[in-house]
């Protein structure tokens, strides 16, 4: 019977005539239903049969295996009379080729062996068993029936060598797959076994022996052979060679292309990005037919993305029928590298079904044209397939949260990481030490960094970079030594890094010495940033003659990078005509930018050529010529918002000059204290300002430095549209750079005569460990300001000096975890910027954190709480002034005696409140709650902080007592907000010792032992 419908016409017969099929006949049919998928009418055909043979049980067996329905299968394998090889070897396919059946595979294998010998083990039994072993990638099993096949055959060209070549190759053990493949004559490997093995040195990145092994007894090669190598070079880097051996197929060995061709060499056209050949493979295709193909269309596709040709890419795509996800895939990858985003989203939307590449693909062009909220959007959506993501998808997700600067995300997507167990790679922790650097979280990169047991080159100049970048000085050097040690090589990016560090911190004979290693001893070619940051490091030190040097020894023609730098460093040394000749230079360059002519106006402004500067403005507006805009974005609670200079938003942005002890000594100085000021400014006009402000105030100028390359500290506050502050951003290196251990050295005595030394935590650590230790000396206290979270940390060095300390809430928990080493307090939860907790629920959890403070020595705490008030907390209150050794330092001529007298009418001493403290135990905890009092009008927030410590601050140095002091402080700070400053311009006595004496009347203990 050869068709079916002789098939049907045989058994219509039979069933109308009541006739019995012959067994050879109804084997035939049974076979010709099952080849028709026709299983129903076999096991029909089969249950009428009187009589069976072997191979009657067989063809049902294996129509039941081919229609997947492997229990029945089973059944009949057991109900068989009579069994051989075939029986076997049937369901055993069954077992082998669905998942989930591989036990049942090996019972069966395991009972052939104690068969009769017709039903005993054969060549194909063994190929199936190796196939298995090489799906599960089971060497040891794979080894067993390797050591088999030897044993019951001398030949072991008998059996197909290439299901051993490829099951080694699979499982990981190349040696023994070539092992294989040498072991026989080369005349008895067949073309499958040669392939398989050509295939699996392709895959292993053997490409050398691959070609030793193609090219031996060439004329076994077939297009399958051809096609392999092919597609091997084509993945593996080896694009020319790739495409040479397309050439070479057709052209000497008289073979023809096939979509399997034609496929892999447009992988290697479109990885040379090579025209001109993939328009010739387009047209063979297109006049073969084959353009069809889905690979070879979406490959024509991706060549055309590839070279920046979209318009025929889009053609081609269009031909496609139905959905091409490869196609719609490279229009994606070429939309996002032309920035064409809406038209890669729009195909992206298009995707019913989604692959790890088109999300890797979409992700990285908005990665790349750094739209970063679509790609933690898409982050989001794609962890809803909950499917593992793949390294790259990854790796765009941690850039974008570098870019943004964003370490909540970049926490919750390493969390993310470790929750559904990626394996780290090389990349992938590289990435995360670079995102936690970039988003200034320093020790989390660290730490990172020390637990990686693979280092590498990349991963050291990662944290190098890192370091760099927050202006550690010693951290940079020692890791390059150690990367030395370890026998890794500095890159250019190694040496970008050092030379930066070099720049910010003013090292020149450290960055000259980097500089002159990278081209003398590691032959590396300095780049247009290299020079860059050298000229910048030779005008921040004021040596601008090697800058002019560095200008002329650069061997390519300068930049608009190298020429601004040079720019800059002639403004930094007042020489405005060479300024003049660069930044003419760059306006060639760049064109007539905004940016240009604004510098320009600059430098002759400096100069004092008005005239000159006005002609420079006018010719810009006459031009129409408009700065850049620029772009921000500030991370105010769980959102990010983005705006320009351009925006209406209804905020308000206001920058103010910066410094919280230069607003703690105003305050002071406004309530009649004469504090002397160690700062640091610059000669530009914020510094003039400053400078004005503290004279007219009647302050010393004595400590105040001041240099050229300073940049005077100043503070950017973003409001909402209520007038509530929604972000600031504080530039504040002048203070934390200049103020170095020496220049505080100067003021030696100045420190140990005073009676309060007032540090703020924007010092470097250096100098408040100097400073600490000099008032130490002259049994100074030292009141510590945390001026932020991230600062407030740097306590954890200077600890057993400090007597006072004022922290908000937020601050109190990170110098806890400073100070004790261990991560176990916790921040309080606040509803839109609120504390929702009752007052005692809220000391309560604060007071570990106070607890552990004052137990390191701290011995008085003042805890602000916003429009809560305050905690003032201590051990040991009582008589604080003799513990602390202030009283013998006051000078009241210095102080105005009408802030003492104003304040004392109001705020009778409390005797209460001594008799209470005085029954408790001297080593215990004490809180005492001071209320704030809500303002008429608030106008501005930022500065209250700084006037509760210069209120407390004055008041105590004019011989009032703490908590009086501290009743000023609030009520100062409530004076601070009703104004449009940082500082009042004045402050009314009657008005401030009136809110003094509210507040002080409704303080009260929240805790004390007696409490408990």
């Amino acid at each position: 019977m050869r068709s079916l419908v002789d098939g049907l016409k045989s058994y219509a017969h039979a069933v109308k005539t009541g006739l019995t099929l012959p067994i050879l006949t109804a084997n035939q049919l049974i076979h010709l239903y099952s080849k028709h998928g026709l299983i129903r009418e076999a096991l029909n055909v089969f249950e009428e049969m009187p009589e069976r043979n072997v191979f009657t049980w067989n063809t049902i067996i294996n129509a039941q295996v081919k229609a997947k329905n492997i229990g029945c299968a089973r059944k009949l394998f057991d109900a068989a009379p009579q069994r051989d090889s075939v029986t076997y070897n049937s369901l055993l396919s069954g077992y082998v080729n669905h998942s989930g059946y591989e036990n049942e595979a090996v019972e069966v294998f395991v009972a052939m062996q104690y068969e009769s010998d017709k039903a005993r083990i054969d060549g194909f039994s063994l190929t199936l068993m190796l196939g298995l072993t090489a799906k599960l990638g089971a060497l040891s099993y794979g080894k067993q029936l390797h050591s088999y096949m030897f044993k019951t055959c001398n030949d072991i060209s008998l059996f197909s060598v290439s299901s051993l070549i490829d099951m080694y190759s699979k499982c990981g053990s190349f040696q023994d797959a070539c092992a294989v493949f040498s072991a026989c004559d080369s005349q008895a490997v067949d073309l499958v076994s040669k392939n398989a093995l050509v295939a699996a040195c392709l895959r292993e990145g053997q490409l050398e022996m691959a070609h030793k092994i193609f090219w031996r007894n060439p004329g076994l090669n077939d297009a399958i052979s051809w096609n392999t190598m092919i597609s091997g070079y084509a993945h593996n880097g080896y694009e020319k060679e790739a495409i040479q051996l397309f050439k070479l197929m057709a052209e000497e060995e008289g073979l023809s292309w096939n979509e399997h061709s034609y496929s892999s060499v447009l992988i290697a056209c479109a990885s040379l990005k090579d025209l001109k050949l993939g328009k010739e493979i387009h047209a063979w295709v297109t006049k073969k037919g084959a353009v069809s193909n889905p690979f070879i269309s979406s490959g024509i596709v991706d060549v055309y993305c590839r070279c920046g040709n979209l318009k025929y890419a889009e053609s081609v795509h269009k031909t496609i029928e139905g959905q091409n996800p490869f196609s719609i895939t490279s229009l994606v990858v070429g939309y996002s590298a032309d920035g064409n985003m809406l038209a890669a989203r729009h195909l992206f939307d298009s995707l019913a079904e989604k692959n790890p590449v088109v999300w890797t693909a979409i992700m990285s062009g908005y990665m790349k044209s750094q739209q970063c909220d679509e790609v933690f959007h898409l982050f989001k959506e794609f962890m809803k397939n909950d499917v593992a993501p793949d390294a790259l998808i990854l790796l765009n997700v941690l850039g974008a949260c570098a870019v943004r600067a964003s370490l909540s995300h970049g926490k919750g997507t390493h969390a993310y990481l470790l929750r559904i167990g990626i394996v780290m790679d090389e990349k992938l922790t590289n990435s995360l030490v670079d995102m936690y650097s970039k988003c200034g979280s320093v020790s989390y990169a660290e730490n990172i960094f020390q637990q990686c047991e693979r280092k590498d080159s990349v991963l050291y100049s990662t944290m190098i970079g890192g370091y760099a970048h927050h202006g550690y000085e010693n951290e940079p050097l020692l890791l390059f030594r150690e990367m030395k040690v370890r026998g890794f090589q500095p890159d250019a990016v190694t040496f970008l890094a050092i030379l930066s560090m070099c720049r910010h911190r003013g090292l020149i004979k450290t960055g000259e010495e980097f500089f002159n290693s990278m081209i003398e001893e590691y032959n590396i070619s300095p780049d247009i940033d290299h020079y860059s940051c050298m000229i910048d490091l030779y005008g921040r030190g004021n040596q601008l003659e090697k800058a002019v040097g560095i200008m002329g020894a650069i061997p390519f023609e300068p930049d608009a990078v190298v020429l601004g730098a040079f720019v800059n460093a002639c403004k930094m040394n007042r020489n405005t005509e060479l300024a003049k000749t660069a930044e003419e230079a760059l306006l060639r360059i760049e064109g007539e930018t905004g940016a240009r002519y604004v510098q320009l106006a600059s430098i002759y402004a400096s100069e004092g050529k008005w005239s000159e500067m006005g002609r420079m403005m006018k010719l810009m507006r006459g031009k129409e010529v408009r700065k850049l805009v620029g772009c921000s974005w500030v991370h105010v609670g769980s959102q990010v918002h983005t705006f320009t200079s351009a925006d209406s938003l209804g905020m308000q942005i206001i920058y103010t000059l910066g410094g919280v002890a230069r607003n703690i000594a105003e305050c002071m100085s406004k309530l009649g204290a004469k504090p002397n000021l160690i700062s640091a400014v610059g000669f530009d006009m914020a510094g003039n300002l400053l400078l004005e402000h503290w004279k007219s105030a009647g302050l010393s100028m004595e400590g105040i430095r001041r240099h050229h390359i300073i940049e005077t500290a100043t503070v950017c506050h973003i409001y909402d549209s209520k007038g509530e502050v929604a972000a600031g951003v504080a530039n504040v290196e002048a203070v934390e750079k200049f103020l170095t251990t020496t220049w505080i050295h100067n003021f030696k005595y100045n420190i140990l005569s005073a009676p309060v030394l007032l540090l703020d935590a924007n010092l470097n650590p250096s100098v408040l460990q100097a400073s600490c230790r000099i008032a130490a000396e002259g049994n100074t206290p030292v009141w510590f300001e945390p001026v932020s979270v991230l600062k407030s940390r740097r306590i954890a060095s200077i600890v057993n000096y400090i007597t006072f300390a004022s922290p908000n809430e937020d601050e109190l928990i990170a110098m806890g975890i400073a100070v004790s080493g261990a991560d176990v307090f916790h921040p309080i939860e606040k509803s839109n910027g609120c504390l929702k907790l009752s007052l005692e629920a809220m000391f309560q959890r604060l007071k570990p954190a106070i607890s552990v403070l004052l137990d390191k020595g701290v011995k008085v705490l003042i805890v602000t709480i916003g429009s809560n008030g305050a905690f003032l907390c201590f051990q040991e209150m009582v008589n604080i002034k003799k513990h602390v050794g202030f009283r013998g330092k006051t000078h009241p001529l210095s102080f105005r005696k009408e802030l003492f007298e104003a304040v004392t009418s109001k705020c009778p001493q409390n005797h209460a409140f001594n008799s209470f403290f005085k029954r408790e135990s001297k080593s215990d905890l004490f809180a005492v709650h001071f209320p704030a009092l809500s303002s008429t009008s608030v106008a501005r927030l930022t500065g209250a902080g700084d006037c509760l410590v210069g209120g407390t601050l004055a008041s105590f140095c004019a011989g009032l007592d703490f908590m009086q002091s501290l009743a000023v402080g609030i009520a100062a700070a409530k004076a601070a907000v009703e104004v449009d400053s940082n500082v009042p311009a004045e402050y009314s006595l009657s008005k401030l010792a009136d809110d003094a004496g509210i507040i002080y009347a409704g303080a009260r203990p929240i805790f004390c032992p007696s409490m408990l």
